[in-house]
């Protein structure tokens, strides 16, 4: 059984596993019937690591267990295309609008294709999943910030970041080419086509 789930690292499929359970049984209900309309939230992980919900916890692991052969089929395909399954933790540090997790689901999915395209490759980037590591590091160790552009097969340019805020209304922050951390490449594109430029050139062709 999992009975503990740590939210600043990189989360499992079977703890992906636990949580879509734990959700459609105890928080959402059928609103997360299908695993795609299903959310990682900090809160969601703090209720299931609870001290107080170890019977649900084990209650879950029952029910993940009467249903091997489904989740099997499950644990193949996370396995085979993971950036199509694994979800990001959606922090609880500030309002989240519906734009900005569309938004961060198009960002993972991208992220972790990237991941797994230089793993076949035989290289670990170690894209980091800490809330502090983000903010103040980059995201990876590797210092390659990963920024999917959507717009890229439409316009052929590329879109290279420098500020953003969190709604209309809110006050821009340096981000991007300008956030202070350890980041030396930007890769920027789609999973059809990308570029990898070193942050001095970004920083000349903003």
């Amino acid at each position: 059984m999992i009975e503990y789930i740590d939210y600043q690292k990189r989360l499992t499929c079977e703890e992906h596993i636990v949580l879509w359970f734990y959700d459609y049984k105890f928080v959402s209900g059928e609103s997360v019937d299908y695993y795609k309309d299903f959310q990682i939230t900090e809160s969601l992980i703090d209720e299931y690591n609870a001290p107080q919900n170890l019977q649900r916890r084990i209650q879950i692991q029952k029910v993940v267990e009467t249903r091997k052969a489904r989740l099997d089929l499950f644990r193949d395909k996370y396995a085979q295309q993971i950036w199509n399954y694994e979800k990001p933790v959606i922090w609880s540090d500030r309002r989240k609008t519906k734009y900005y997790i569309e938004q961060l689901y198009a960002s993972h999915r991208f992220e972790v294709y990237i991941d797994d395209l230089f793993r076949r490759h035989g290289y670990d980037i170690g894209l980091f999943y800490g809330k502090n590591q983000q903010y103040h590091q980059g995201e990876t160790k590797a210092g390659i910030e990963i920024k999917c552009d959507m717009r890229l097969q439409k316009t052929g340019n590329v879109y290279i970041e420098y500020q953003e805020r969190m709604t209309n209304a809110g006050e821009w922050v340096d981000s991007g080419i300008l956030k202070q951390d350890q980041t030396k490449y930007f890769l920027i594109g789609t999973v059809e086509e990308f570029f990898i430029l070193p942050r001095e050139t970004a920083k000349l062709l903003s």
